[in-house]
Protein backbone atom coordinates (compact mmCIF):
# COMPACT_ATOMS: atom_id res chain seq x y z
CA UNK A 1 0.00 0.00 0.00
CA UNK A 2 0.98 3.43 -0.66
CA UNK A 3 2.70 5.39 2.30
CA UNK A 4 0.48 8.03 1.76
CA UNK A 5 -2.69 5.85 1.38
CA UNK A 6 -1.60 4.03 4.72
CA UNK A 7 -1.24 7.61 6.66
CA UNK A 8 -4.53 8.61 5.70
CA UNK A 9 -6.67 5.14 6.21
CA UNK A 10 -4.75 5.47 9.64
CA UNK A 11 -6.15 9.36 10.48
CA UNK A 12 -9.36 8.75 9.22
CA UNK A 13 -9.97 5.63 11.05
CA UNK A 14 -8.37 7.05 13.99
CA UNK A 15 -10.78 10.57 13.59
CA UNK A 16 -13.63 8.03 13.23
CA UNK A 17 -12.85 6.93 16.54
CA UNK A 18 -12.14 9.56 18.45
CA UNK A 19 -15.74 11.14 17.04
CA UNK A 20 -17.62 7.99 18.26
CA UNK A 21 -15.77 7.88 21.81
CA UNK A 22 -16.90 11.38 22.32
CA UNK A 23 -20.59 10.69 21.01
CA UNK A 24 -21.32 7.38 23.48
CA UNK A 25 -19.33 8.78 26.53
CA UNK A 26 -18.00 12.21 26.33
CA UNK A 27 -14.85 13.35 26.19
CA UNK A 28 -12.85 11.00 28.18
CA UNK A 29 -9.17 11.13 28.64
CA UNK A 30 -8.03 7.33 28.80
CA UNK A 31 -10.76 6.04 26.23
CA UNK A 32 -9.49 8.12 23.22
CA UNK A 33 -5.62 7.64 23.79
CA UNK A 34 -6.04 3.97 24.45
CA UNK A 35 -8.11 3.88 21.00
CA UNK A 36 -5.30 5.48 19.34
CA UNK A 37 -2.43 3.79 20.96
CA UNK A 38 -5.00 -0.05 19.80
CA UNK A 39 -4.50 1.76 16.17
CA UNK A 40 -0.86 2.70 15.86
CA UNK A 41 0.00 -0.80 17.20
CA UNK A 42 -2.63 -2.91 14.58
CA UNK A 43 -1.12 -1.02 11.81
CA UNK A 44 2.65 -1.85 12.61
CA UNK A 45 1.58 -5.78 13.09
CA UNK A 46 -0.48 -5.49 9.96
CA UNK A 47 1.26 -3.45 7.52
CA UNK A 48 5.03 -2.53 8.73
CA UNK A 49 5.72 -5.94 9.22
CA UNK A 50 5.21 -6.41 13.09
CA UNK A 51 8.80 -4.43 12.84
CA UNK A 52 8.34 -3.22 16.43
CA UNK A 53 11.62 -2.04 16.97
CA UNK A 54 11.81 0.23 14.03
CA UNK A 55 9.24 2.05 15.60
CA UNK A 56 11.11 2.90 18.75
CA UNK A 57 9.13 -0.48 20.54
CA UNK A 58 12.19 -2.05 21.69
CA UNK A 59 12.87 -2.73 25.39
CA UNK A 60 16.53 -1.88 25.96
CA UNK A 61 17.88 -1.27 29.09
CA UNK A 62 19.87 2.15 28.02
CA UNK A 63 16.68 3.46 26.31
CA UNK A 64 14.53 3.18 28.85
CA UNK A 65 17.56 4.73 31.70
CA UNK A 66 17.16 7.49 28.93
CA UNK A 67 13.29 7.45 29.39
CA UNK A 68 13.57 7.76 33.01
CA UNK A 69 16.32 10.76 32.80
CA UNK A 70 13.87 13.10 30.17
CA UNK A 71 10.47 12.09 32.48
CA UNK A 72 12.67 14.10 35.20
CA UNK A 73 13.53 17.03 32.85
CA UNK A 74 10.07 17.00 31.98
CA UNK A 75 8.99 17.83 35.35
CA UNK A 76 12.34 19.95 36.31
CA UNK A 77 11.49 21.86 32.78
CA UNK A 78 7.35 22.90 33.64
CA UNK A 79 9.13 23.66 37.23
CA UNK A 80 11.65 25.99 36.18
CA UNK A 81 8.85 27.96 34.07
CA UNK A 82 6.23 27.79 36.57
CA UNK A 83 8.84 29.38 38.83
CA UNK A 84 9.95 32.13 36.64
CA UNK A 85 6.18 32.91 35.94
CA UNK A 86 5.13 32.83 39.63
CA UNK A 87 9.01 35.00 40.34
CA UNK A 88 7.80 37.76 38.08
CA UNK A 89 3.97 37.73 39.07
CA UNK A 90 2.92 36.66 36.05
CA UNK A 91 1.29 33.98 37.78
CA UNK A 92 -0.25 34.31 40.87
CA UNK A 93 -1.86 31.57 43.35
CA UNK A 94 -5.24 32.13 44.46
CA UNK A 95 -6.73 28.58 46.12
CA UNK A 96 -5.44 24.94 46.97
CA UNK A 97 -6.55 21.67 46.81
CA UNK A 98 -7.09 19.39 49.37
CA UNK A 99 -8.57 15.93 47.03
CA UNK A 100 -4.34 15.84 45.06
CA UNK A 101 -3.19 13.36 47.39
CA UNK A 102 -6.30 10.68 47.11
CA UNK A 103 -5.95 11.25 42.52
CA UNK A 104 -2.42 10.71 43.39
CA UNK A 105 -2.39 7.64 40.93
CA UNK A 106 -5.43 8.61 38.75
CA UNK A 107 -3.34 11.57 37.86
CA UNK A 108 0.08 9.33 37.25
CA UNK A 109 -1.90 6.49 34.90
CA UNK A 110 -3.71 9.55 32.92
CA UNK A 111 -0.77 11.19 32.23
CA UNK A 112 1.39 8.11 31.46
CA UNK A 113 -1.91 6.99 28.91
CA UNK A 114 -2.49 10.36 27.00
CA UNK A 115 1.57 10.95 26.59
CA UNK A 116 1.73 7.10 24.91
CA UNK A 117 -1.20 7.99 22.85
CA UNK A 118 0.01 11.01 21.53
CA UNK A 119 3.79 9.98 21.05
CA UNK A 120 3.04 6.49 19.07
CA UNK A 121 0.72 8.15 17.46
CA UNK A 122 2.53 11.16 15.45
CA UNK A 123 6.34 10.27 17.25
CA UNK A 124 6.66 6.47 16.72
CA UNK A 125 3.90 5.40 13.63
CA UNK A 126 3.81 9.09 11.45
CA UNK A 127 7.14 10.02 11.75
CA UNK A 128 8.76 6.82 11.65
CA UNK A 129 6.55 6.00 8.22
CA UNK A 130 6.66 9.58 6.36
CA UNK A 131 10.88 9.72 7.31
CA UNK A 132 11.13 5.95 5.62
CA UNK A 133 9.14 7.01 2.63
CA UNK A 134 10.69 10.44 1.66
CA UNK A 135 13.32 12.37 4.14
CA UNK A 136 13.83 13.24 8.24
CA UNK A 137 12.77 16.66 7.69
CA UNK A 138 9.57 16.25 6.40
CA UNK A 139 8.82 13.25 8.42
CA UNK A 140 9.98 15.73 11.51
CA UNK A 141 7.65 18.37 9.75
CA UNK A 142 4.14 16.68 8.75
CA UNK A 143 4.26 14.40 12.28
CA UNK A 144 4.64 18.20 14.13
CA UNK A 145 1.75 19.57 11.54
CA UNK A 146 -0.32 17.28 12.20
CA UNK A 147 0.71 16.89 16.06
CA UNK A 148 -0.34 20.96 16.26
CA UNK A 149 -4.03 20.24 14.21
CA UNK A 150 -4.56 17.81 16.79
CA UNK A 151 -4.76 20.78 19.30
CA UNK A 152 -6.37 23.43 16.76
CA UNK A 153 -10.25 22.77 18.76
CA UNK A 154 -8.35 22.84 22.47
CA UNK A 155 -10.30 25.75 24.35
CA UNK A 156 -8.34 28.95 24.28
CA UNK A 157 -6.57 28.55 21.79
CA UNK A 158 -4.38 30.47 19.39
CA UNK A 159 -1.71 31.56 17.16
CA UNK A 160 1.23 31.40 19.53
CA UNK A 161 -0.11 28.46 21.87
CA UNK A 162 -0.12 26.90 18.16
CA UNK A 163 2.64 27.51 17.50
CA UNK A 164 4.43 26.04 20.55
CA UNK A 165 2.77 22.74 20.10
CA UNK A 166 4.51 22.75 16.18
CA UNK A 167 7.79 23.85 17.90
CA UNK A 168 6.91 20.73 20.78
CA UNK A 169 6.45 18.67 18.41
CA UNK A 170 9.57 19.25 16.92
CA UNK A 171 11.37 18.72 20.45
CA UNK A 172 9.94 15.62 20.62
CA UNK A 173 10.68 14.58 17.32
CA UNK A 174 14.12 15.31 17.65
CA UNK A 175 14.47 13.53 20.82
CA UNK A 176 12.70 10.24 19.14
CA UNK A 177 15.39 10.63 15.70
CA UNK A 178 18.36 10.77 18.53
CA UNK A 179 17.51 7.75 20.54
CA UNK A 180 15.36 5.75 18.61
CA UNK A 181 12.90 4.75 21.11
CA UNK A 182 9.35 5.72 22.10
CA UNK A 183 10.05 6.02 25.70
CA UNK A 184 12.37 8.48 25.45
CA UNK A 185 9.90 11.11 24.44
CA UNK A 186 7.09 9.52 26.20
CA UNK A 187 9.09 9.96 29.18
CA UNK A 188 9.76 14.09 28.76
CA UNK A 189 5.98 14.23 27.49
CA UNK A 190 4.90 12.83 30.76
CA UNK A 191 6.91 14.84 33.29
CA UNK A 192 5.80 17.64 31.55
CA UNK A 193 2.15 16.74 31.90
CA UNK A 194 2.60 15.84 35.22
CA UNK A 195 3.81 18.56 36.45
CA UNK A 196 2.08 21.38 34.78
CA UNK A 197 -1.32 19.50 36.08
CA UNK A 198 0.24 19.57 39.77
CA UNK A 199 1.25 22.90 39.74
CA UNK A 200 -2.32 23.78 38.53
CA UNK A 201 -1.76 25.86 35.11
CA UNK A 202 -3.88 24.47 32.38
CA UNK A 203 -2.31 22.07 30.09
CA UNK A 204 -2.90 23.23 25.99
CA UNK A 205 -6.06 25.27 27.25
CA UNK A 206 -7.32 22.39 29.28
CA UNK A 207 -8.13 22.97 32.81
CA UNK A 208 -6.30 20.96 35.75
CA UNK A 209 -8.55 18.44 37.26
CA UNK A 210 -6.22 17.15 39.77
CA UNK A 211 -3.57 19.95 41.34
CA UNK A 212 -2.14 21.08 44.34
CA UNK A 213 -1.89 24.61 43.46
CA UNK A 214 -5.13 26.76 41.62
CA UNK A 215 -3.36 29.40 39.70
CA UNK A 216 -4.48 32.53 37.57
CA UNK A 217 -2.00 33.39 34.95
CA UNK A 218 -1.97 37.12 34.33
CA UNK A 219 -1.27 39.41 31.65
CA UNK A 220 0.86 39.73 29.18
CA UNK A 221 -0.61 36.55 27.80
CA UNK A 222 2.31 36.56 25.07
CA UNK A 223 4.80 35.81 27.98
CA UNK A 224 2.43 33.85 30.24
CA UNK A 225 -0.08 32.35 28.24
CA UNK A 226 -2.93 33.01 30.22
CA UNK A 227 -6.07 30.91 29.37
CA UNK A 228 -4.90 28.58 27.38
CA UNK A 229 -1.39 27.71 30.39
CA UNK A 230 1.95 28.25 30.20
CA UNK A 231 2.01 25.72 26.74
CA UNK A 232 0.90 29.74 25.22
CA UNK A 233 3.38 32.01 26.24
CA UNK A 234 6.93 33.33 24.88
CA UNK A 235 8.60 31.42 28.07
CA UNK A 236 7.50 27.99 26.39
CA UNK A 237 8.66 28.98 23.26
CA UNK A 238 12.09 29.69 24.21
CA UNK A 239 12.45 26.73 26.34
CA UNK A 240 11.38 24.47 23.76
CA UNK A 241 14.20 25.86 21.19
CA UNK A 242 16.65 25.83 23.66
CA UNK A 243 16.07 22.05 25.15
CA UNK A 244 15.53 21.24 20.75
CA UNK A 245 19.26 22.89 20.40
CA UNK A 246 20.74 21.09 23.26
CA UNK A 247 19.32 17.39 22.13
CA UNK A 248 20.34 17.75 18.85
CA UNK A 249 23.86 18.53 20.15
CA UNK A 250 23.73 15.42 22.32
CA UNK A 251 25.66 12.69 21.08
CA UNK A 252 22.71 9.44 22.75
Amino acid sequence: MNFIAKIVMFLLLGSTGTCTIKLLIGIDHLATPLYWTMLVLIFIYFFEGRDFERFGLSLKLKALLYSLKFLILGLFSALIVWSILMVTRLMIIIGYSDTFYHRFLELIIKCLVIALGEELTFRAYILRVVSDNTNLFLGLLSSSLLFMMAHVLNPNVHLLALTNILIAGLMLGVLMVKYNSLFVPWGFHTGWNFMIEVLGSPISGVKPEIYIFKVKLLPPCMISGCRFGIEGGILFTILMLILMFLIHLKKP
